[in-house]
């Protein structure tokens, strides 16, 4: 019974000697997106590397390597209502926030909920200028690039006096989780008219920068989809006045 009691000690020992690594790897992968009824699938086929040696160590790897499955994206709108009279040339008003009227919900029905101090003074961080303070929400939407009428993907955002659309930090650039590839940026806000850019736009997830706000250089789809009217000196601002939503400002 000794005996065979240190043989299996022995083994165990000889057991920890050798360690064990896990890594992914992956060889010959491939795979497509596939778009059907609004809803997208990507999708990784391949050949599942494993590899073992017996001498040191045993080393084992498997699984697939994936594409980032998100983009990040920095937008620039301004609203003609908060420009008009400005306190600050060049800035939005935020009366909401200085009145305590934001919401901490958001009204587009996404359950975006943030904590109320994001609204000021640069979001989490506090430490922000007063151009950051939060004017409003706005929902991004991201558009099929074979039909700008597709959404495919939409989330809430929070727009800064400046015109920085931001993440629900306050200062973040917007995160959504689609694949990397080009398409069509829309702006919506609950009484203005939305706005949507005239081309596609290639996303990854280093932050594309998506500026609506130069009225030198427009890239808003549509003959004017965007107004001068109360605007800075070569900005022009979304209109205002769409407030029951239906895509019409005369009434």
């Amino acid at each position: 019974m000794k005996s065979r009691l240190s043989l299996l000690i022995v083994s165990l020992i000889g057991l920890q000697v050798h360690g064990q690594s896990i890594e992914r790897f992956s060889i010959d992968s491939g795979g497509a997106i596939a778009t059907a009824g609004g809803i997208e699938i990507m999708y990784t086929i391949g050949e599942v590397n494993v590899a073992e040696r017996t001498s040191p160590t045993v080393s084992l790897s498997e699984g697939f390597i994936n594409a980032p499955l998100k983009i990040s994206v920095n937008p620039a709108v301004f609203l003609q209502g908060p420009l008009f009279n400005p306190a600050t040339p060049g800035l939005m008003n935020d009366i909401l926030r200085e009145d305590n009227h934001l919401p901490t919900t958001s009204p587009y029905g996404d359950g975006m909920t943030v904590n109320a101090n994001v609204f000021n003074l640069g979001g989490a961080s506090g430490t922000g200028p007063a151009s950051d303070n939060i004017v409003d929400w706005v929902l991004i939407e991201l558009r099929s690039d074979g039909d700008s009428s597709n959404i495919l993907a939409s989330r809430s955002a929070l727009l800064q006096r400046d015109g920085d659309v931001v993440g629900l930090d306050g200062l973040s650039d917007v995160v959504l989780f689609v694949s990397p590839k080009n398409y069509y940026v829309s702006i919506k806000h609950r009484n203005h008219l939305g706005i949507m850019t005239s081309t596609s736009v290639a996303l990854s997830d280093t932050a594309a920068v998506v500026d609506f706000t130069d009225a030198n250089n427009q890239i808003t789809n549509g003959t004017n989809a965007q107004t001068t009217f109360g605007a800075p000196t070569d900005v022009v601002a979304m209109w205002a006045g769409d407030v029951n939503g239906n895509g019409q400002v005369k009434y």
